[in-house]
């Protein structure tokens, strides 16, 4: 089986690696298929001095001595008087019923080497490559370290050797190892008749197409999941902006009465500063005609206090008309006095005048004021109205984003799904 899985292999052949080489029993078959390079392996110290020297003269042929392992951590390696069945696992039960006979012959501890330095430079020459591994108990390890490593998917062929089941201390079953080589991308199957029915090969093939196409359902997927989280983010930033928009018109709507209240306030100011400029007028005309009234007054009382001076130099000249000049003096003097009180009272009236034309002047500037903060309260609510009409315009464009990314989502499964058509009609087709 092992010949054959390496014939099935694409030529040219660039590299075969035998892990676990024991004596070379499988080296015809390497050399045989025209591989450019081989790499034997084999963790027994003095089998793998006798391979080498066995192929020093095949330039082809490199041998190292190593126990390969995922597990680097120093142990024992358990030798038995079945070479094949060496392991740095300790022999389980089903091991030991299989083999009666079986015996350990030493456990001397070894350092474990990491396969992903092992293997981790790759061959010169362009080609297809093959692993086989005789590792009892550690394929599986081996196999994910290689996968975690991102050197698995170099072979187009692997051939391995398991129990059905677990045989050594927590090792993995063929079953279970040819489920996860066919999760990674390989046609994986169990030899119809082995040798050993109860430890049989294990022959993995490498469908690279199918390898391809996983790639890209992972990288569709991952797309799709991005998609979909942008979808999620501008649905959020949606509801947010129609929350601020809900909240824009709400305050549009308080801010609009608030505007009506204000516009009646004002248009109440105005009529009643309407009318007090009307009273003020009034009582300006009152306050001249009490002025030009007063002046009149004034004018008459000079007259009399000339005339008085007159009449007081006729009675210091004319003695003889001092009793008439008296009588007259007297009645002057009364109507002087009279005059005297009409213009106290004018004055008062006009003091009076003077200060409800200064009260009506300062209730007329803080009327001004009330009017001054009703426009400013107009214009606030103008830019209100602007936040809104921006906010609207945040939101179609994050709805215009998230039709955008639930197109690209739907081509992305459409692309998706036609993947998986050809990877379950690929053989129909």
């Amino acid at each position: 089986m092992i010949e054959k899985m390496l014939a099935d292999l694409p030529q040219p052949v660039a590299r075969i690696v035998h892990i676990g080489a024991g004596t070379g029993t499988g080296l015809p078959a390497c050399l045989a298929s025209g591989a450019a390079r081989i790499l034997l392996v084999e963790a027994d110290p003095d089998v793998a001095a006798q391979l080498a020297a066995e192929t020093a003269q095949e330039p082809r042929v490199e041998v190292i001595a190593a126990a390969v392992s995922a597990d680097l951590r120093p142990r024992p390696f358990y030798r038995t008087n079945f070479p094949e069945l060496d392991s740095l696992r300790p022999p389980a039960a089903a091991l030991k019923e299989l083999f009666p006979g079986l015996k350990t012959l030493s456990r001397d501890p070894v350092t474990p080497t990491d396969p992903v330095a092992l293997l981790g430079d790759g061959p010169e020459a362009p080609g297809s490559q093959a692993l086989v591994l005789e590792t009892p108990g550690e394929s599986l390890g081996l196999l994910q370290a290689l996968e975690a490593g991102g050197l698995l998917h170099r072979f187009d062929g692997i051939c391995l050797r398991e129990g059905r089941q677990p045989l050594y201390e927590g090792a993995a079953p063929a079953a279970e190892i040819r489920g996860w080589l066919e999760a990674a991308g390989f046609a994986a199957g169990i030899e119809p008749q082995p040798e050993d029915p109860e430890r049989p090969l294990l022959i993995a093939r490498l469908d690279r197409k199918a390898r391809a196409a996983q790639r890209e359902i992972a990288r569709l997927s991952a797309a799709l999941d991005q998609a979909q989280a942008q979808a999620e983010t501008l649905t959020e930033e949606r509801d947010a902006a129609r929350s601020q928009l809900a909240e824009g018109r709400a305050a549009l709507e308080t801010a609009g009465a608030e505007a009506g209240q204000l516009r009646e306030a004002a248009r109440k100011a105005e009529a009643r500063s309407a009318g007090l400029a009307e009273e003020v007028k009034t009582l300006s005309q009152e306050r001249d005609a009490a002025r030009a009234e007063v002046e009149q007054l004034r004018v008459a009382l000079q007259a009399a206090e000339a005339k008085g001076g007159e009449l007081s130099r006729q009675v210091e000249t004319l003695t003889a008309e001092r009793d008439a000049a008296r009588s007259q003096l007297a009645e002057g003097r009364a109507a002087l006095e009279t005059a005297g009180a009409e213009a106290g009272q004018l004055r008062e009236a006009a003091r009076k005048a003077e200060a409800r034309s200064a009260g009506l002047a300062e209730e007329v500037k803080t009327l001004s004021q009330e009017r001054d903060a009703a426009r400013a309260e107009v214009d606030r609510l103008g830019e209100l109205r602007e936040a809104a009409r921006k906010a609207e315009a945040a939101r179609d464009q994050a709805e215009h984003r998230m039709r955008q990314s639930r197109d690209e989502m739907l081509k992305a499964e459409g692309q998706i799904r036609l993947l998986r058509d050809l990877l379950l009609n690929g053989p129909s087709l």
